[in-house]
């Protein structure tokens, strides 16, 4: 444990990329493999699940110190982060002990099974045993909050530096789930097979690492020759890939999850596949009566003898949430809910791996195995036994100018999508984003939703933000006119605001809170000061007051020239539901 918590404090000591893959490629070296393995699994995004909550940990400190609960509660508002607190309270151990890392991880999963009082004997067993470094990483563990400043494809890069492989093919072997033992890191750091990853052992179901777009803030016009790129529609799904080898079919999420069982009407229309093939696309809900053709402008040209529309349009993203979440899948949400996955790449072909090759090339590679774009087309090839009913291949086309993408990324909103993919069409599929000047892929979104919402309440933050209030909550008018009824909270968000703007919010919101006397968690605030906030979309909530909800919400600037009065109604959010929830907001949560 101590060599871990070593290599913990060196990474959050520095800033310098070479440094931290220095301190990765120690731990590597010297580490036991049980150990190393372990420590592999967390920093490519393993998580241990939660075995104590903040609240008991706070608890369990002010036993253990003698210090009042709102003194503890004060201390973390300060410092900003609860097991760095905890740290920090502490007294030194009584004595000292090394546990192994795998040790203490395999108490950490045992201790699920363990009540409130074994688990609270033996975190403070560890507590009174463990230096102040060890005690904090164990901390982060215990409350499943364990992040470390290092990415994916940097603990991949000390790895490769120690084992002598390539990182792509080791990004691929760490991809979806594995248990951190032994075995398995000696798997992962074997020599690869000839065949390739798709007869890489345990690999046969393990997605590829994704290629990820980066966003396009202006206009394409500084990509160059318009010809050059090809443009897609930009989907509001689960990212996702399908993989069919050896006869088994497995469909994971962009997390890392196994989705398969949440669509079994994309795992049977997978089986017609041929073996060997690997699908990248997203898993969207689909309503086929819808009476759209998704296509690309009239001038544009599909990629290959296909037409490039797709009938129906997408569900709100909210109804394919049903799909993803429900824990006990009825069939009913089949049939009220269908979904489809719309291919867009294809990343293996019958057992051959083609992300080396142009987009355009394994764009026409798709079009072969999937020659069908949805229910209506001419049948035929892989399609013509239920792939095209819930496998479609999503629309492509090359335009001659930036103003034929532009009008299409106009009807976006129209359309239930969220703009457009533009991908250039020599460019490999490569792993997570291109670098400045590569032949990557880009997300042209449309412009968010806003809405002028009241400040009417606030937290403090966290990290360096731990003193200051930066977490705000925002609500709008419940009458039919801006002023009118009532304010009902409607999002929070912390995002968007400057340095500057935040101390003066900060200055307000102490000034102003409804409860001075209240230090800790969230306060009200006295309505006075008005922000624009941007989203994504909005959906009927029951689980909210307002019976709405917004995604992704932020501060997109700071209205000094509007008073609470002016402000936004719930009607106003409510006519942005998408189509077939428009209306005012019903069954909201009443207080």
């Amino acid at each position: 444990m101590g060599r871990f918590a070593a290599a913990y404090k060196r990474l959050d000591s520095t800033t310098r990329t070479s440094e931290k893959v220095a301190a990765l490629e120690d731990y590597f070296r010297h580490a036991a493999p049980r150990d190393a393995a372990w420590a592999l699994w967390f920093l490519v995004g393993g998580r241990p699940k939660r075995v104590a909550s903040a609240p008991e940990l706070r608890r369990w400190v002010a036993q253990e110190t003698g210090l009042d609960g709102w003194l503890v509660d004060e201390c973390h508002g300060a410092v900003g982060d609860l097991s760095e607190t905890i740290t920090l309270l502490l007294p030194e151990p009584i004595a000292t002990a090394d546990p192994p890392l795998w040790e203490v991880a395999a108490g950490l999963r045992s201790m699920r099974r363990l009540g409130p009082r074994e688990r609270h004997e033996r975190v403070v067993a560890w507590w009174r045993s463990c230096d102040r470094w060890s005690r904090l990483v164990l901390h982060k563990l215990v409350s499943g909050s364990f992040r470390v400043g290092v990415s994916r494809a940097l603990a991949v890069r000390a790895l490769a530096g120690v084992s002598g492989l390539d990182p792509a093919t080791l990004e691929h072997r760490v991809m979806g789930a594995w248990e951190p033992t032994e075995e398995a890191l000696a798997r992962i750091v074997r020599a690869p097979e000839p065949a390739g990853p798709a007869a890489d052992g345990p690999a046969d179901l393990r997605p590829y690492p994704f290629c990820l777009a980066v966003h396009l803030a202006d206009g394409p016009e500084a990509l160059g020759d318009p010809g050059q790129w090809l443009a897609e529609w930009k989907w509001d799904g689960v990212r996702g890939q399908l993989i069919c080898r050896r006869g088994a079919v497995a469909l994971w999420s962009r997390g890392e999850e196994v989705i398969t069982d949440r669509f079994p009407e994309i795992a049977a229309a997978a089986s017609d596949l041929p073996d060997g093939t690997v699908l990248d696309g997203e898993v969207l809900a689909w309503d086929d009566q819808a009476g759209v053709l998704l296509e690309g402008p009239a001038g544009g040209a599909g990629v290959g003898d296909a037409g490039p529309g797709v009938r129906g349009r997408p569900m709100p993203f909210a109804q394919l949430q049903t799909r993803v979440t429900r824990a006990g899948q009825e069939s009913r949400l089949f049939h009220d809910v269908p979904a489809v996955f719309m291919a867009y790449d294809l990343l293996e072909d019958r057992g051959r791996d083609v992300r080396g090759l142009g987009t355009l090339e394994r764009r026409r590679a798709l079009e072969g195995l999937l020659p069908e774009a949805g229910p209506g087309a001419a049948a035929g090839g892989a399609a013509a036994a239920g792939v095209a009913g819930a496998i479609r291949r999503s629309p492509a086309w090359l335009a001659h100018q930036w103003g034929e993408l532009a009008a299409q990324r106009a009807r976006s909103r129209q359309l239930g999508v969220e703009g457009l993919m533009l991908k250039h069409v020599a460019g490999p599929y490569g792993v997570g984003r291109a670098r400045q000047g590569a032949p990557g892929w880009w997300k042209w979104k449309i412009d968010p939703y806003t809405i002028d919402a009241v400040l009417v309440g606030a937290q403090r933050g966290s990290g360096r933000r731990a003193s200051l209030y930066t977490d705000y909550t925002f609500a709008l008018w419940s009458g039919p006119e801006p002023g009118a009824g009532e304010l009902v909270p409607v999002a929070k968000a912390y995002s968007g605001l400057s340095d500057p703007e935040i101390l003066l919010v900060d200055r307000y919101v102490r000034q102003r809170a409804a409860d001075p006397g209240l230090r800790a968690g969230p306060r009200a605030v006295e309505p006075g000061l008005v922000f624009e906030l941007a989203f994504d979309g909005v959906t009927r909530s029951a689980r909210h007051r307002s019976g709405l909800a917004v995604r992704f919400p932020r501060m997109a600037r700071w209205r000094h020239d509007k008073s609470p009065a002016q402000a936004d109604t719930l009607a106003t959010l409510a006519a942005m539901l998408p189509a077939g929830l428009a209306g005012l907001p019903r069954g909201g949560r009443r207080r």
